[in-house]
């Protein structure tokens, strides 16, 4: 629409780099940019970004200018400093992305190392595979120490937390 007022996104709003080189739509109309630290998918309707990088199978971060195309058969194709990404018609390029595990490496309590708890449930003694405490009352605060173990780039990922339980 060229009669509505521009819009201007930046870092904060999930732009990997400052400096937009290229810029191809794909079949659906969403957007595709070739920066200079790393490629990025614009999702029209939600007006989100999602970065890619070397862990995700971008041949760099650094893309050149005007150094993309669209192919017949609907590809898109970036070329940067150390090669060409090609991004499938159907998109699949931004469906590589898998949840990392998370492992817990360490329980404190009213923050204090634990080292000798067990599962209520299972018996387990292994951080790892304690999945129910039962704490006494001056028990207060319990934190968590974990890690995510995955192959994508650690930047682009998050990590949130649900607890459940009753309070007795």
């Amino acid at each position: 629409n060229l009669h509505a007022d521009p819009v201007m996104f930046t870092e904060k709003d999930g732009l990997p780099g400052k400096f937009i080189g290229e810029l191809e739509a794909d079949a659906n109309g969403n957007l595709w940019l070739g920066t200079n630290r790393g490629l990025a998918f614009f999702d029209k309707a939600n007006q989100t970004f999602r970065s890619f990088s070397l862990a995700d199978g971008a041949q760099s971060l650094e893309f050149h200018i005007t150094a993309s195309m669209k192919s017949r058969n609907g590809e898109l194709w970036f070329g940067g400093s150390e090669g060409i990404t090609i991004v499938p018609a159907d998109g699949a390029f931004r469906d590589v992305q898998t949840a990392p595990k998370v492992v817990v490496t360490g329980i404190k309590i009213n923050d204090e190392e634990q080292d000798s708890l067990r599962c209520v449930s299972t018996g387990a003694t292994n951080i790892s595979q304690i999945r129910r405490l039962n704490l006494k009352y001056r028990q207060r605060t319990l934190s968590f120490e974990f890690i995510a173990i995955g192959y994508s780039d650690p930047c682009q990922q998050s990590t949130q937390v649900q607890v459940g339980g009753k309070g007795r």
